[in-house]
């Protein structure tokens, strides 16, 4: 993995790693904070002081793309995470960093294109 990218939790399966993450601003108090045995997973896993206070925000959801593709993406539940482009290709890793990073940068801000 990349050591200039830094070490974050997933909220959804509690793993702490370095791969690309979902990260969705909700309205404070929307998002809530991560059950008690997902927090013993991170815990567990090693997650920085940092990246376990991202984890508690209650208006921010922190997700691995294929973990918040498979539960639902809260952005764009049929496009964003679960697309080809993205978790959707079975890549993880290094290998979805490179796929990402050879793609358009999309933003989401809600709402419709027109």
């Amino acid at each position: 993995m990349d050591s200039d990218r830094p070490l974050r939790g997933c909220e959804l399966c509690g793993g702490v790693d370095t791969d690309p993450r979902h990260v969705v601003a909700t309205p404070k108090g929307d998002a809530g904070v991560p059950e008690g045995v997902i927090l013993k997973r991170l815990i567990a896993n090693g997650i920085p002081d940092e990246a376990l206070t991202e984890i508690m925000q209650d208006d921010t959801q922190v997700r691995h793309l294929d973990c918040c593709a498979a539960a639902g993406c809260p952005a764009e539940p049929e496009a964003q995470c679960g697309a080809p482009e993205r978790a959707g290709s079975g890549k993880t890793g290094d290998e979805l960093l490179a796929l990402l990073e050879s793609q358009p940068m999309r933003v989401y801000a809600g709402g419709s294109d027109d």
